[in-house]
């Protein structure tokens, strides 16, 4: 809410005829800037403050029995694999030191764990950043909404999206956070940074999202298959879309043991 005062402030006010003549382009950088996803000079940003909670008129609802949504309503979730190179570029220049930091900032108790697991990779300072953020920030969180979602009786369908499209592979960004919104939308752009490829993924996932929102199955089951903690598998996009176990990494685990309620629940 403060963030979205302050971005009515500097447009001017709240007022919607008003808003509605400003260019997108003032709009869209001014929500970037307000966003923190660029950090300070010397800083790491990390979207640690999202909460997976939803909230209504400011009061913070159960995430156990989620409340007024009823368990026939189906759920369609993902994360990509390098979310966290939206935030941390590979042209950054990131101390060794950073790492330990934030583990410690985001594993606790669990911080020297996930060093150890880090390190057992032999990856750049870079690397082992993406790797920690996206764990911890996404996949792990994923997944326990994932498990709950499911305990509640929700028919949920969980994907993961490795899809590196020739752009990202150039920049080092590879598959990174809302890279996979663009293949929903057909939105390919620039066009240079995309190929046939990346055409076919892209009319798939449309297929697939258009048919989540009219059945509450995305095309069919034998390829988008709903979650069954029994049997637990996804729907992996990459080159193209197949289905596999859905298993868990050990810096998953690491992370996951901070929460006793979901331990074993993913094994």
């Amino acid at each position: 809410m403060t963030a979205t005062a302050e971005l009515f402030d500097r447009l001017g006010g709240a007022d919607l005829t008003t808003l509605r003549h400003i260019p997108t382009a003032r709009i869209t950088a001014l929500s970037h800037v307000l966003s923190a996803a660029v950090p300070p000079a010397g800083q790491v940003h990390t979207p640690a403050n999202l909460v997976w909670t939803p909230v209504a008129d400011n009061d913070v609802l159960s995430t156990t029995d989620f409340p007024g949504a009823s368990t026939e309503l189906p759920i369609m979730l993902g994360c990509v694999a390098n979310e966290a190179r939206y935030f941390i570029k590979p042209s950054g220049a990131y101390p060794d030191a950073i790492v330990g930091r934030m583990a410690q900032a985001l594993a606790d108790t669990q911080a020297d764990n996930v060093l150890a697991e880090l390190r057992s990779h032999e990856l750049t300072t870079y690397e082992a950043l993406d790797r920690l953020f996206t764990t911890a920030i996404f996949v792990e969180p994923a997944l326990a909404a994932l498990c709950r979602f499911s305990r509640v009786g929700h028919p949920v369908y969980y994907y993961q999206f490795d899809r590196v499209s020739p752009g990202g592979r150039r920049t080092g960004e590879l598959a990174k956070h809302t890279s996979d919104i663009r293949y929903v939308f057909g939105n390919l752009n620039p066009a240079d940074d995309y190929d046939q490829t990346d055409r076919v993924v892209s009319n798939a996932m449309q297929s697939a999202w258009a048919a989540f929102a009219r059945s509450g199955v995305p095309v069919s089951e034998s390829i988008w298959p709903r979650f069954d903690p029994s049997e637990p598998k996804l729907s992996v996009i990459a080159d193209t879309i197949r289905t596999r176990p859905l298993t868990t990494t050990r810096l998953t685990e690491i992370i996951a043991a901070q929460r006793p309620d979901l331990v074993g629940t993913m094994a």
